[in-house]
């Protein structure tokens, strides 16, 4: 079995933007956030804690989530 994780994020919303470089700079800046947290509470990766990491936006929106997983590669 191999763990992954799986980074959901939806760039649906006001505070993406409307250009790709908006867009950007609002990923970016999700993802440095979701690191610090990830490197502050390892057990975020776990793959059998059941709890994923919320994702959120500028404005405190949910926009996505970290999921760990076991998959079963055959």
């Amino acid at each position: 079995m191999d763990h992954y994780i799986k980074i959901s994020l939806c760039v649906d919303n006001a505070a993406f933007g409307d250009t790709y470089s908006e867009q950007a700079a609002e990923v970016a800046r999700i993802l440095r956030y979701a690191a610090d947290r990830l490197q502050a509470q390892p057990s975020y990766l776990d793959p059998y804690s059941g709890v994923d990491l919320c994702l959120n936006d500028v404005n405190g929106n949910r926009v996505g989530f970290i999921t760990p997983e076991v998959l079963a590669i055959s």
